[in-house]
């Protein structure tokens, strides 16, 4: 029997929060601290556990800023790989912190502060942000380490092709604490020192001026890499059989927080997560330049971009070549769904749309067909990607096994 769950969500469940859920609930409630302020509350699908319902009203927008200058107790909430059980858990721990309610930058979402926690080696920095939002649901902020997580997954296998730079993003955790009367999370991340630059945001922006914008963002031109790894988490995802993108990239050189992600689930990752709108609009300006071109990933736009880092060395392309043995779709001809990262579901619409062009029933299609059949299976292709892709294919003759293995990146 062959599983229908896509091996994307296999991925998610197993590498980014497991099956860590109950396991967090159940820590939530063993700590003294934290079972009067946060009852037990139901499990979402996808995140670690939902808000709860809270009496004391939240504090009035006009409130003054204070500085907090107390340490106190709170509890930090660690998302982490735990072998034993094949997946990521989370782990929570007393904490000892202060913070200041000075803001420090303020996006659309949250405020910035100071934040210092004492341990063995005494105090350390970081930067804890609250939602601007009084009534943001708790779920908001595991969806936001949920996210930070995916995209460091996802890093890593961008990092292993080898590019000019490599890129990563910080780790990342969340504490809670008492402020305003009422129990709040707040979002951890170190403190990165040096110039702050925005590479792009959620909706298609790419920074291209010298200048600096209202929220004090450096912004260049021709940062390839953040353009390149936004380009590339939407290709390595695709063929995972789940698309989804990495964008709204900032941070110091090549080391990223914050990121936002757009996937066709809108109850993941977040208020920022804008679906299929906010993948087309990235590809909407995106100009492919030679680091896409190194990584191999399919030409969006025309021309490509000049300037930037440079890729001194070219990945080799995968090129249709003709079919050996049997053209036939038989048993020794077709793998598992599992060998071509899809499901039985993806591989049988496949191989549905496949037969509506083979009408001769001869086992292969034309390679002029094989424009018709990407766009049967929704995948864009601009005017440079159908000749650069005329030009690598040397047979005339497609078998279905070719096919799967050139759409979905799979070594024949």
């Amino acid at each position: 029997v062959v599983s229908t769950q896509s091996t994307w969500d296999r991925f998610i469940d197993t590498v980014v929060y497991a099956s860590a859920r109950d396991d967090l609930q159940r820590r939530i409630e063993d700590a003294p601290e934290e079972r009067s302020a946060n009852p037990p509350v139901p499990q979402v699908q996808g995140i670690a556990n939902q808000a709860p319902q809270f009496d004391v009203a939240p504090p009035p927008t006009d409130s003054p800023s204070t500085s907090t200058n107390e340490r106190v107790i709170a509890t930090k909430i660690v998302c982490e790989w735990d072998a034993r059980v094949g997946g990521r858990r989370y782990r929570n721990e007393p904490v000892e912190v202060t913070w200041d309610e000075t803001v420090l930058g303020k996006g659309s979402l949250r405020s910035c502060h100071r934040l210092i926690i004492y341990g063995p080696e005494g105090p350390t920095h970081w930067v804890g942000k609250f939602a601007l939002d009084p009534e943001t649901e708790e779920a908001e902020y595991y969806k936001d380490v949920v996210t930070q997580v995916t995209a460091r997954e996802i890093a890593k296998a961008f990092n292993a092709r080898d590019p000019p730079k490599h890129v990563q993003f910080l780790d990342c955790f969340l504490i809670r604490v008492e402020r305003f009367g009422r129990m709040q999370l707040m979002h951890v991340e170190p403190l990165l020192p040096g110039t702050y630059v925005k590479h792009n945001n959620n909706y298609g922006h790419v920074a291209n001026v010298d200048c600096t914008n209202s929220l004090g963002f450096v912004e260049y031109r021709h940062r390839n890499t953040p353009q390149a790894f936004s380009h590339f988490s939407y290709e390595y995802t695709k063929s995972k059989g789940v698309p989804m993108i990495v964008v709204d990239l900032q941070g110091v050189n090549d080391i990223y927080t914050d990121p936002q992600i757009h996937s066709e689930n809108p109850d993941e990752f977040g208020q920022g997560n804008l679906g299929h709108t906010g993948i087309y609009q990235f590809f909407r300006t995106h100009k492919c330049n030679s680091i896409c071109q190194y990584l191999g990933l399919p030409r969006n736009g025309d021309q490509l971009d000049e300037g930037g880092t440079m890729a001194t060395r070219r990945r080799p392309s995968r090129a249709l070549t003709a079919p050996t043995g049997s053209l036939g779709l038989s048993a020794a001809n077709i793998q598992p769904p599992e060998y071509y990262r899809l499901t039985q579901l993806q591989l049988d619409r496949v191989k549905e749309l496949f037969a509506q062009l083979d009408c001769q029933h001869v086992g292969w299609i034309h390679k002029a067909q094989l424009l018709p059949m990407l766009q049967r299976l929704g995948v864009k292709i601009s005017p440079q990607q159908a000749h650069d892709m005329r030009q690598n294919i040397r047979t005339d003759r497609i078998d279905l096994h070719a096919f799967l293995c050139f759409w979905t990146g799979t070594e024949s």
